[in-house]
């Protein structure tokens, strides 16, 4: 069974990290809006200016836990508004400017500009908000993947669960991270950067015993 724990509650042993993000998850407002789901997190807490993106919460001298992996998001979406509105109306300022001039076929263009901007901006935010939760019980592994809500649940035996890891082609890029059983295989964390994986991978070594490098 799942703990009813909810996963925001800084429990014992509890640490976040990027390299310089740390927060107490307790204190953390964005970490306390609700969910439907008690331990999906529908935002990243910021410090700092900084997004955490990689969440581990397991007691001392345990292995049942969870990891939450998610994006880096360490621009709000109230920000992303200030600088759309900003450079839409530079854009809409010096369009209606030549249009009053005469230049009439400039301002359709502009207009065009600042749509195709805000459906930018939305996507991007859209997409910040990718969440995959890891849950580790005594004989199963859950993950869930989502934005505001888990879409997908894919359940693992622990004992056959394996951590495949993809070395990358180039230096710049991250290693990817599977876990595979029964011939099937998930990726984790394609969203995140070199050094958050290598957090999660070495979470995850320790959590279970079949590791290969491939």
């Amino acid at each position: 069974m799942m703990s009813s724990k909810p996963f925001w509650t800084a429990g014992q042993g509890g640490m976040t990290s990027n390299s310089r993000a740390t927060c107490a998850l307790g204190y953390c407002e964005e970490f306390q809006r609700r969910s439907s789901c008690p331990k999906w997190l529908r935002s990243s807490c910021l410090e700092d200016g900084i997004g955490i993106m990689v969440t581990i919460d397991f007691p001392p001298g345990r292995t049942d836990g969870s990891l939450l992996l998610q994006p880096n998001n360490s621009m709000s979406w109230r920000k992303n508004l200030l600088l759309l509105g900003l450079i839409a109306t530079v854009s809409l300022t010096i369009a209606i400017g030549f249009y009053l001039a005469g230049a009439k076929a400039i301002l359709p263009f502009s207009i065009l500009e600042v749509i195709s901007l805000s459906a930018g901006i939305y996507y991007c935010a859209w997409q910040r908000q990718r969440k995959e939760l890891i849950t580790f019980q005594k004989h199963q592994v859950t993950i869930q993947k989502g934005f505001y809500k888990p879409l997908t649940t894919h359940h693992y035996h622990r004992l056959w669960c394996q951590l495949i890891i993809r070395e990358a082609s180039h230096p710049w890029k991250s290693p990817s991270v599977h876990l595979r059983s029964h011939g099937k295989e998930l990726e984790l964390g394609s969203f995140l950067n070199r050094q958050d994986k290598l957090i999660v991978i070495d979470r995850l070594k320790k959590l279970l015993g079949n590791a290969y490098m491939a």
